[in-house]
Order: structure tokens, then C-alpha cells, then sequence
């Protein structure tokens, strides 16, 4: 099929791949062609060909030692599922503090997320308000501090040594 010059090859065979007419063409010709068990043999035997020379590689090896079947049992060790399902917890809902999530996910099933968020944040922003109005200036200052703010002279601008200009007027 030549280009048009539409699209690039990539973007070609995505558009091919997305047309059902092509699709089930497509799938028709490869399970005729995959019918004739000698070219099925042959197509086998070429894959594991390709196989074996990437595992060959580097590339291939640090691929296979990584996804041996140790690593992977490791990998899906309830432990490790656990793990690795609070870190999606905690990069999704970084913004709720974690004793607020089962309140937040409870709103979220009666009402719409973004909104059940907004009262989520509406609720911290007002106690986070009424903390600081708690706190005496000093001890705010010293809070401040403590997360990494540094004290520091404050400017005041010099006066002008004289009131006029250099031609010596005094409206300059």
C-alpha cells in the first residue's frame, strides 16, 4: 500500500488497526495462513530463533534475570502488593490526609468526587485557620522556622541625602 503521504507509517497502521473491515481481514488472513501447520512450524521456529539471540543480548539477559520466576513470586508477595497498592493510594489521593481517605471514599459513593473533595479540603483549610489562630505570633514565627524559613534583615530604602536635582532644582 503506497502512502498517500497523510500519515506516517506508524500513525497508518493505527488508523488500519482502528477500521473493523481491515481488522477482521486481517485476523481472517493470519488464521488461514496459521492453518497450514508447516508454516506455523516455520514461523515457531523463527521466533525462538529471534528469542534466543535477544536473551543473548544484554539487554535480553538483564530482562530475563529481572523477570525470572523468583522475582516475579517476590514481586506478587501480598507484601509487596500491599506496598504497592498504598503508593498509588498516597501519589492519587496525596492531597486528603490518610485518616480522612474511608470518609472521603464513603462521600464519593453518594455524591460526585470533585465535590466530595472540595468539602474534604474546605474542612482542613478551616481547621488548618483555626490552628493558626491558636497559635501566638511567636509561636507561628517559630513554626515557620521550623519548616525552613530563615530570619532575615528587614530593607528599608536610604533617604536621599539632599531634596534636589543636579541642575538644583527641587521639583526633579
Amino acid at each position: 500500500m503506497k502512502n498517500p503521504g497523510k500519515f506516517c507509517s506508524s500513525c497508518r497502521m493505527k488508523a488500519l488497526r482502528a477500521d473493523p473491515e481491515m481488522e477482521a481481514k486481517r485476523v481472517a488472513t493470519f488464521r488461514a495462513r496459521f492453518a497450514d501447520a508447516e508454516f506455523k512450524a516455520k514461523h515457531c521456529a523463527a521466533s525462538a530463533e529471534r528469542l534466543a539471540k535477544w536473551r543473548a543480548t544484554e539487554e535480553g539477559s538483564t530482562f530475563v534475570n529481572a523477570n525470572s520466576r523468583a522475582n516475579l513470586v517476590l514481586a506478587n508477595s501480598p507484601e509487596n502488593t500491599e506496598k504497592r497498592i498504598r503508593n498509588i493510594r498516597v501519589a492519587l489521593m496525596g492531597w486528603c490526609p490518610e485518616d480522612r481517605w474511608d470518609e472521603y471514599r464513603k462521600m464519593a459513593r453518594t455524591m460526585p468526587a470533585p465535590e466530595a473533595r472540595r468539602i474534604i479540603e474546605a474542612d482542613l483549610a478551616a481547621k488548618e485557620r483555626a490552628r493558626l489562630k491558636a497559635l501566638s505570633p511567636f509561636e507561628r514565627d517559630m513554626e515557620r522556622i521550623a519548616k525552613g524559613a530563615r530570619i532575615v534583615e528587614q530593607f528599608t530604602p536610604r533617604k536621599a541625602d539632599h531634596a534636589f536635582s543636579i541642575i538644583g532644582s527641587s521639583m526633579a
